[in-house]
């Protein structure tokens, strides 16, 4: 269930990745290999890491204190040439690691599932493959927040997973200034409601319906 206002805890962004200069990093360490997100890229830059880029608690031994934002740590490790302490490394080396996720949703008519996220809900779609015909992953963003559909096929031939599209494992969630009007506009279109607009906490109205796979979407919205 959502609780809070989006934007609410933007300041706990620890990973703050648009801070990392990835080039420096990477001459840093020596990597020059491949930056495809695959296990090999992975154990690359985790042996470049380890190798170019030691332990050091000088400044914990001089009662200097140690800065754990990713600014101060790419100061210090990647622009002036030092180790560091156990946790500075971990966020320097994720950031450089992992970018631009998303959900990923399975879908056994990803068509009506498009009708549903970009007609009914306002998704902007951003990429599709393969561009003609029916495709079968596409990519949708709306305000900032992306998400793809892959069809159950797609799954079965790129990945050997059986997708079970409809599963309550996860809820996506979207906030609206109406939860009344935006529910009355949705299920006027045909969308499965599985429960009505209703008082929650944290002064939230929210409401919960189904996808046309059966994935949950709940609307939400402040209380006036």
């Amino acid at each position: 269930m959502a609780t809070d206002q989006p934007g609410e805890h933007d300041e706990l962004d620890e990973w703050a990745t648009g801070q990392l200069d990835l080039a420096a990093y990477l001459r840093r360490i020596g990597y020059a290999g491949d930056l495809a997100p695959t296990a090999a890229t992975l154990a690359g830059l985790h042996r470049a890491h380890v190798a170019a880029i030691p332990f050091e608690n000088a400044d914990i031994m001089l009662g200097r204190g140690v800065r754990a934002d990713l600014p101060s740590i790419a100061d210090k490790l990647v622009h002036r040439g030092r180790g560091g302490y156990c946790f500075e490394h971990g966020p320097g080396y994720a950031t450089g690691v992992f970018s631009s996720p998303l959900v990923n949703l399975y879908t056994h008519d990803i068509e009506a599932g498009l009708r549903f996220y970009r007609d009914r809900l306002g998704f902007v779609e951003t990429f599709r493959t393969p561009r003609e015909g029916t495709p079968e992953h596409v990519e949708l963003k709306l305000d900032g927040f992306l998400i793809g559909l892959g069809t159950v096929e797609a799954a079965r031939r790129v990945h050997g997973v059986e997708a079970a599209p409809g599963s309550p494992a996860m809820v996506l969630v979207v906030w609206t200034d109406n939860v009344d009007a935006a529910y009355r506009e949705l299920t006027a279109a045909g969308v499965p409601s599985v429960q009505p607009p209703h008082d929650t906490g944290n002064s939230n109205r929210n409401a919960l319906l189904r996808d046309p796979d059966g994935n949950l979407v709940e609307i939400v919205a402040r209380r006036s």
